[in-house]
């Protein structure tokens, strides 16, 4: 298993929104791709995307 991490820069105020995005979980359904994990963590000043699979770029790759 490879991980990769995704740091997403927020604009100043915009914690409470980026919350809110993804509070739902991920816009895509885990069971139809090859990531075994997906998660999210928010500080004030970044969003941290983190995805877990066999080929996590190569997924995330797809998905966008």
């Amino acid at each position: 298993m490879s991980r990769l991490v995704v740091v997403a820069p927020l604009r100043e105020g915009a914690r409470e929104s980026a919350q809110l995005l993804i509070a739902d979980g991920p816009p895509f359904d885990l069971g139809t791709s090859t990531l075994e994990k997906h998660e999210v963590y928010v500080t004030e000043r970044e969003a941290i995307f983190v995805f877990e699979g066999a080929d996590p770029r190569a997924a995330v790759e797809h998905l966008v």
